[in-house]
């Protein structure tokens, strides 16, 4: 996730603009209703966005692809169609099943993205996201079992640094791109669903950034691929996730949860009543193969 704020609005600036920018937290892209999110941990939301004075319209980034492939124009400025640009955000956690005393099942949120950057992007769609308009690539209940292999991946902090230039008047910023991966056993006791990595011993410099990253089951081939859950907090070689099952139903009601409004344009419609699938038919009436359009957004 990249953070990124402005000392002026658009109104006073003419023009959208970030002035600097920061991350801290991973998360995984979702697909669901026509439309692509980010299913996240509420703390990095809350712990790490800058303050709303200092917002940009748009406050929260994500790359477009798996690798950022960071576009520019012939000025040297970059597309904003590289990144997928935040809208709102649905408080999923509070209407998530909490089943476990230790778990705290209300830390996560979907971050609702703009439907123009899916429009800017029709002919390079993201390559890796998770399509939740069906529940076959969550794993439920009965699929947890004792001593069973996970891995987490996600962004830690200590290999993802946000370098700032320090040559006057510039406001050039640098980010890495780093994916760790953990893998381990899954425990289910007393004190919640723990998730304990092999060797290397894996501290909480190691985890720290990863919130938010998918933790998943592993086979010998890609359709055994589950998203078992989410990871919120880890340390001493123990990783602390909240199970898929916890808000698997929760994604599929998001509409009944919270709304924060993230960018200030979202006041034009209403959540309830706006339909993204006619948005992308129009947008795919234009491209010169419609069906093949229509075909890579679900609308066939």
């Amino acid at each position: 996730m990249v953070f990124n704020f402005s000392t002026q609005t658009i109104e006073e600036r003419g023009y959208y603009y970030a002035e600097g920018i920061s991350g801290f937290g991973a998360g995984i892209l979702v697909y669901k209703d026509y439309r692509y999110f980010l299913l996240t941990a509420k703390h990095n939301i809350t712990n790490h966005i800058y303050p709303e004075e200092w917002r940009t319209e748009s406050p929260i980034w994500v790359p477009a692809h798996h690798q950022p492939n960071i576009q520019t124009e012939d000025s040297g400025d970059f597309v904003l169609g590289s990144f997928f640009m935040a809208r709102r955000m649905w408080d999923i956690g509070a209407i998530s099943s909490n089943e476990h005393p230790s778990i705290d099942a209300s830390d996560v949120v979907l971050i609702e993205f703009a439907d123009n950057i899916v429009m800017h992007a029709m002919r390079n769609l993201p390559p890796v996201f998770l399509d939740l308009n069906d529940q076959e690539g969550i794993m439920h209940k009965n699929g947890f079992f004792d001593r069973q292999v996970l891995v987490a991946s996600g962004f830690p902090r200590n290999k993802n640094d946000y370098l700032h230039d320090e040559e006057p008047g510039s406001d050039h910023v640098h980010f890495q791109h780093n994916i760790d991966h953990v893998v381990g056993m899954y425990h289910n006791n007393e004190e919640g669903c723990l998730f304990m990595s092999y060797d290397p011993p894996v501290s909480h410099e190691n985890l720290n950034g990863m919130s938010g990253g998918p933790v998943y089951s592993i086979y010998e081939n890609d359709s055994g691929i589950k998203l078992a859950g989410i990871t919120v907090s880890g340390g001493n070689n123990i990783l602390r996730f909240i199970p898929s099952y916890m808000f698997v139903e929760a994604i599929d009601n998001y509409r009944d949860a919270p709304c924060t409004i993230l960018d200030p344009a979202s006041h034009l419609t209403d959540a309830t009543t706006e339909r993204p699938d006619k948005v992308l038919e129009l947008a795919c009436s234009l491209e010169d193969d419609t069906e093949s359009c229509l075909e890579r957004h679900r609308l066939l």
